[in-house]
């Protein structure tokens, strides 16, 4: 039984449909929103799976490249990553100056970075020079940890140049 206040089914839903503005064709008239096409959510997954995949390569490059291993003054530590050819660096600090020294795939980077008692015109001509020295794994030069200015041959580069010059002249 029907109230006398309420209208008919009928006139409510037509009343509904008067009542709401004109919508562009293909949507509903109902009052919902329309749904999200596709390729929305298609371009959400490829989004998620981008960063995904960058997040997988940046972890990668964190886990599995090497970084120098700081020996600081430890020669033993050095010669032991050298030896393996991984990279590792060294302050070698003698009577004479300091030195410091960098390993890195077989081959080791020897470079002056101070010189103490000598004369300006030595300390300009050597301090701020390197040698480079490669060897095979297992090999590298223990020579080059003894002291700053310590011969090494096989090796190139201005450093080793220049100290050859000073042996031969001495």
């Amino acid at each position: 039984m029907a109230s006398a206040f309420l209208p008919p089914k009928n006139a409510l839903l037509s009343r509904r449909a008067q009542a709401l503005p004109d919508m562009p064709s293909g949507m509903p008239a109902t009052g919902q929103l329309p749904r999200q096409p596709q390729t929305y959510r298609r371009s959400l997954y490829v989004i998620l799976v981008v960063l995904l995949l960058l997040s997988a390569a940046v972890a990668s490059i964190l886990l599995f490249v090497p970084f120098p291993t700081d020996c600081k003054l430890d020669k033993n530590c050095f010669m032991a990553a050298a030896q393996a050819c991984k990279p590792a660096s060294l302050t070698i600090i003698d009577d004479r100056g300091k030195a410091t020294l960098e390993s890195r795939d077989c081959t080791i980077t020897k470079t002056l970075t101070r010189l103490d008692a000598a004369a300006p015109e030595m300390e300009e001509y050597l301090v701020g020079q390197s040698m480079m020295c490669s060897y095979t794994q297992g090999n590298a030069p223990h020579e080059l940890v003894i002291g700053i200015t310590s011969d090494a041959s096989g090796c190139e580069g201005e450093l080793e140049r220049r100290l050859q010059l000073i042996a031969a002249t001495v």
